[in-house]
């Protein structure tokens, strides 16, 4: 995983009931009363997909190029530092990526 991963948890909000259909609907008793559960059940979590469209759509694309140029930022100062760390002469790591062009905001190395 790296920067804006989500947990694997979400929530849907509607507005308005009637746009929910009843297949979702399960019934539930709770606190002496009943009331009515709706779940989303994918093969998949499906919560990384709607949690990342929202903060696209909020922040929109100009502050999610932001958002991901500051990551690949942070990155490059990792990676950089990594490079310059020696033992005995010898580069301490082998960087694994693909270095600061064209490459995830990910640092890998052995």
């Amino acid at each position: 995983k790296f920067g804006q991963s989500v947990c694997g948890t979400g929530w849907v909000v509607w507005r308005q009931r009637e746009e929910l259909s009843e297949h979702v609907a399960v019934s539930v008793s709770y606190l002496g009363g009943k009331g009515d559960s709706y779940t989303l059940n994918f093969s998949r979590p499906a919560s990384g997909v709607y949690v990342q469209f929202y903060k696209f759509n909020r922040l929109g694309l100009a502050g999610y190029r932001d958002l991901e140029q500051n990551m690949m930022t942070n990155a490059k100062v990792i990676r950089d530092g990594m490079k310059r760390m020696t033992k005995d002469g010898k580069p301490r790591f082998v960087m694994l990526d693909n270095g600061d062009d064209r490459c995830l905001p990910v640092v890998t190395a052995m």
